[in-house]
């Protein structure tokens, strides 16, 4: 009888061990524990008294088990039902009719997301404050001794419906204004993707980045004196192709306005000398006067074309290269022309081990020319 008793206390334990889901799981342990200690009299006198068969101590404890069991299972039921309800999936997002970008028969909640991104930098010069103006001719580079507030970028974007997403840049560094403003498709067959709105042009690899990504805190030379303090900017679209290859390969046609203040070497270098937020104007480029000339037809638009590849070379290097090309009108004349021509290459190298992608080594290079075909004037002969 004392082997009974210790065989069903193991196995009262046993089954507070096997259940720790709740203080629920506790109870009936202890409810079991104190029904076999107060059966154990009875099942003792009952022997001695009136010998014969009758329930076991194991009987009497497994009715009560089954008990449990059976509390546990209306329980578990309970579970799997609020389960079910979670897990039901919820119809599919309707794309709504066309023309309309809500379908009011189906209303979804769609987010957005908006960040603000501050650039901020210290530096001290021998130079004075104006002559860095000139030296520093990046709009976002600093331009004094002290502190400078480069850039202050206010991002919104999020999906418009299951077609298309939409981004919105304005840079408050300077004051209000628009840098990007695009929508972008999400579901074009055959690998395509179009871009329409206001956007930085597909140009190299500094030009389409914001500031705030890019590895230095100034612009480059080059890239200033080609296409601006601002970069190339313009409204327009873009039509992107996903070439079927084994490695990455991407083709982007583009045409964008020629004119505008942020198309420094087309037709923007004719509005007031060009963009700028520094103490001087931006001067015509080669010194050249300027016309106003507008964009009358197709041909006057600006063009663009960049094919771009990448592979990965080992299994902790990548690399990719580059070729654009971009042609459209000037503003000394109504023959003016420019072609830029530009190759990049980028080179990427971090190894298996890495905590969080450090540590890594970045190589990037860029390639530009400028081909500025001007208007003769016959009163100066140039």
């Amino acid at each position: 009888m004392l082997a009974r008793i210790t065989k069903m206390k193991e196995r009262f334990y046993y089954y507070a061990r096997e259940r720790r889901d709740g203080w629920r799981s506790w109870r009936f342990p202890r409810v079991l524990l104190l029904t076999g200690w107060l059966l154990m009299p009875g099942l003792l006198y009952s022997e001695e008294e009136t010998p014969g068969p009758g329930p076991s101590l194991e009987e009497a404890i497994g009715q009560d088990s089954d008990s449990a069991q059976e509390n546990e299972s209306e329980e578990n039921t309970e579970e799997d039902q609020r389960q079910d309800v979670n897990d039901t999936k919820l119809p599919p997002i309707s794309s709504g009719n066309p023309g309309y970008g809500l379908n009011p028969g189906n209303p979804s909640v769609r987010f957005i997301d908006i960040s603000l991104i501050g650039d901020f930098a210290l530096g001290f010069s021998s130079q004075e404050n104006d002559s860095l103006q000139n030296l520093q001719s990046g709009l976002h580079d600093p331009r004094r001794t002290g502190f400078s507030v480069t850039g202050l970028e206010l991002s919104f974007s999020g999906a418009v419906d299951p077609y298309f997403y939409a981004e919105a840049h304005v840079n408050l560094a300077h004051g209000a204004e628009l840098e990007e403003a695009f929508i972008t498709s999400q579901s074009l067959p055959w690998g395509l993707q179009l871009e329409v709105g206001q956007f930085y042009t597909e140009f190299g690899i500094l030009n389409p980045q914001h500031p705030h990504s890019w590895a230095w805190t100034d612009a480059p030379v080059i890239q200033t004196r080609l296409m601006g303090e601002h970069g190339l900017n313009s409204p327009g679209l873009r039509l992107g192709w996903l070439i079927p290859v084994p490695w990455f390969s991407e083709l982007h046609f583009g045409i964008q306005n020629p004119d505008g203040e942020f198309m420094k070497s087309f037709l923007g270098a004719s509005e007031e000398g060009g963009h700028s937020h520094g103490s001087e104007e931006e001067m015509p480029i080669g010194g050249y006067d300027t016309i106003t000339r507008e964009a009358k037809s197709s041909a006057d638009m600006a063009y663009l074309i960049r094919w771009v590849n990448s592979v990965d070379l080992t299994e902790t290097l990548v690399g990719r290269l580059g070729f654009s090309g971009m042609a459209g009108p000037n503003a000394t004349g109504p023959s003016g022309h420019t072609v830029l021509y530009g190759a990049d290459l980028y080179l990427k190298w971090r190894p298996e081990t890495n905590y969080r992608g450090f540590p890594y080594f970045i190589w990037q290079s860029e390639f530009m020319r400028r081909e500025y075909t001007v208007q003769k004037k016959p009163d100066n002969g140039r």
